[in-house]
Formats: structure tokens, sequence, C-alpha cells
């Protein structure tokens, strides 16, 4: 009997022992002890089983969120003005017959090429890295029949010193572009900047009248 109740004593020692641990880790981390103690004592008056628990219960403290770095935009996103002087102006056309790994220039049985060259110097961006520039004008037959949203109209590759540009065109366009092609004077591309040294073209503007700052 005294040593059933020296056992108790002990284990409520060891309890109020661990209260005080849990109560300075709340005071240095912001905890919550909750401790409970708890006996199962018989009729008779002898305390057969004591039971004890402590819990400790972290607050919850709402951390800030962390600001969110704004990134680089996509390169498709961002756009560069390219402004070349027309020097000199070249126009190949050709008929085959049709291919089958190439159905996009197929009218029927036969296939029609038609490109319009333009060359010229690239006067903007200043002291370009790539000056002698070259820009194909592709007659695009089936040019506003895509179902899927195109990326740009165009393309363009950097080599050496040269910018070389392609460009899809309404085929009913070109023959008006031929006319006016000994007058054009400007070329006017809005691109992705180069990245490994190629880009996407977003428009192109031609003109047959110098640009006020050249």
């Amino acid at each position: 009997m005294k040593a059933e109740r020296l056992l108790v004593k002990k284990r409520e020692e060891l309890a109020l022992r661990a209260w005080h641990t849990a109560t300075s880790l709340r005071e240095l981390n912001q905890h919550r002890p909750t401790v409970s103690l708890g006996s199962e004592v018989s009729r008779d008056g002898v305390q057969r089983k004591a039971r004890f628990q402590i819990e400790v219960t972290m607050t919850n403290t709402a951390k800030p969120k962390p600001k969110s770095r704004r990134g680089r935009p996509k390169l498709e996103s961002q756009q560069v003005l390219y402004q070349i002087k027309v020097s000199g102006w070249d126009m190949s056309w050709s008929l085959n017959l049709a291919r089958s790994d190439f159905s996009r220039a197929n009218e029927g049985h036969f296939s029609e090429h038609m490109i319009l060259t333009l060359k010229g110097v690239v006067v903007y961006p200043e002291h370009f890295k790539y000056p002698e520039a070259e820009c194909q004008l592709y007659a695009d037959a089936r040019l506003f029949q895509d179902a899927e949203a195109p990326r740009g109209i165009g393309s363009m590759t950097a080599s050496g010193r040269r910018l070389a540009v392609f460009v899809s065109v309404p085929r009913e366009r070109m023959s008006s572009l031929i006319v006016a092609a000994e007058r054009l004077l400007s070329l006017e591309l809005y691109a992705t900047p180069l990245h490994y040294r190629r880009g996407l073209v977003k428009s192109i503007h031609l003109g047959t009248e110098p640009e006020p700052d050249w």
C-alpha cells in the first residue's frame, strides 16, 4: 500500500517536471502546453492505476508569404524593331508537279513557288552585329486558311554578318509587291530578340520612302 502511494507520488513529480519543461518551451517557442492528469481509483480507496498525459500544441503563427519575384517576360512577348534600308531586290518563280511531301504549296496537280527577295543594310538597331540583311517574301496560298493561331508571320536567323528573314505573305499580294519592288526603300520588322541567333517575326512594313531619321 505504501509502495503504491510512493510510486504514484513519483509519477506525479515526473509529470510536474515535464509540465515545467513544456512551460519553458512555450516561453521560448510560443507553444501552448496542456497538461491533464488522470487516475482511476477503486472503491476501496486504493489507487491502482494512474494515467498521465501531456500535450504540447504548437501555436499556428501565420507566416507572411514571400513576395513573388518578377522574372523576365518570355521571349515571344518581347518585340524589337529592326529597320532595314532596301538597296536591291530579286524575284524567283517556279511551277512544278504537286509533291506529296509539300502539300501546302499544292494547287491540284501542280505546285507553284514565288519568292520576292529584298536586300539591304540594317540601320537600326545601330551598330548591329549582323548589318547585312536579306528578306525573302514567300507567296503562301493558304496563309489565311490556318485553323491554329500562328506564333508569328515568319522567322529570322543570323549567321556571319548576315541577317536572313523569311516571311509568308498572301499570294494575291505578291503581284503588287513585285510591281513596287523597284521603288521600295524601307523595310521595318517587329520581331522577338535573337536567341541562339534565331527569332520570330511578328509584323512587317514596306515603304517607298525612307524614314525621316535616315
